[in-house]
């Protein structure tokens, strides 16, 4: 799931957290990607972008993932706004969705792997029942 926060004037910023459920922890890459460190692997979201619309022209924010440790291995996560920011203004923060797809077909299917390599193609291992599998242009 993605989404993006339209944050009201004068909000606190540092005050909006998330967590994430049966994650063991949170954790910032070098490039400042939020890591997700679950039992299974560690899922990244990466880079945020932060605007402002002022007078009809997007005004860029620097905006970061920061991580909290709630204790007892609860991790949160919030956002770092750069200096740009002007508070009387809404602020959008929008994480970047690198690429989305639906794969499947009219029976039951089963995704049990998935990697991406350098070029940000991603392959699904697992099985289906389908007759019409993949009903997504392209893939194959």
């Amino acid at each position: 799931m993605k989404y993006d926060l339209f944050i009201r004037p004068r909000a606190e910023v540092g005050k909006i957290r998330f967590t994430y459920r049966g994650a063991e922890k949170l954790s910032l890459d070098s490039d400042g990607s939020l890591l997700i460190h679950t039992s299974q692997g560690v899922l990244r979201e990466s880079q945020l972008i932060g605007y402002q619309e002022i007078g009809g022209t997007r005004i860029p924010v620097d905006t970061k993932f920061i991580v909290h440790d709630e204790g007892d291995g609860v991790y949160s996560y919030g956002f770092e706004i750069g200096p740009q920011y002007d508070p009387d203004y809404p602020l959008m923060i929008d994480p970047v969705l690198l690429y989305a797809t639906l794969l499947g077909g009219n029976g039951t299917d089963f995704g049990l792997h998935v990697a991406v390599d350098a070029s940000n193609n991603a392959y699904v291992t697992g099985s289906t029942s389908s007759v019409n599998f993949p009903t997504t242009p392209g893939a194959f």
